[in-house]
């Protein structure tokens, strides 16, 4: 199964990005956006992962998280990653106990890595995805500046999860299967 780690969103938080998302359609001639179930801040990606060993990530997430206090983030910006012909990732930044975020992700890698998960090669960039592969009909720089302020997004985080990603239909689908809380 296809396995990753991250922070769930309440439903405040959920529709304030989502507001977002659709000040930010009608720009777009072409786009896969985020479904408001799949809302979420990835910590790590862990890929497919055999069923034998969710035991094993169960017992070292729950260490991770043994020492942990509740944070809090906010929305500050909104980015891109570039494609080749599309913009590949479009997402919103964080701010405010980014810390903490980065101590929790080193937790997680280091409680990982004692059961055969290797660092990730890329650095941490903790970001919001909101779409993918988006190709808007005017220049990113303008639509920023046209859309203005994202307005205040402040959420806390007072847990992690562990969630599946499966293909169903048309759909990806991640379902939380276990819940960390600090």
């Amino acid at each position: 199964m296809r396995l990753f780690t991250g922070i769930e969103f309440n439903p405040q938080t959920k529709q304030m990005i989502s507001d977002i998302q659709k000040r930010l359609k009608p720009f777009a001639d072409k786009g896969r956006w985020k479904y408001w179930d799949n809302l979420h801040l990835t910590v790590r990606f862990l890929g497919e992962v055999e069923n034998s060993r969710v035991s094993n990530i169960h017992t070292q997430l729950k260490e991770a998280v043994k020492h942990m206090e509740p944070f809090r983030l906010s929305v500050s910006e909104l980015g891109m990653f570039p494609g080749s012909n599309a913009i590949r990732v479009l997402w919103l930044g964080l701010d405010m106990d980014v810390d903490c975020l980065a101590l929790l992700k080193a937790r997680v890698d280091d409680s990982l890595q004692k059961i055969g998960f290797p660092l990730e090669k890329r650095g941490f960039r903790p970001h919001i995805t909101i779409a993918q592969d988006v190709i808007f009909s005017r220049d990113f720089s303008e639509i920023k500046k046209e859309i203005g302020s994202l307005g205040r997004i402040v959420f806390d985080v007072n847990g992690l999860s562990l969630f599946k990603s499966e293909q169903i239909g048309q759909r990806r689908v991640y379902t939380n299967i276990g819940f960390y809380h600090f």
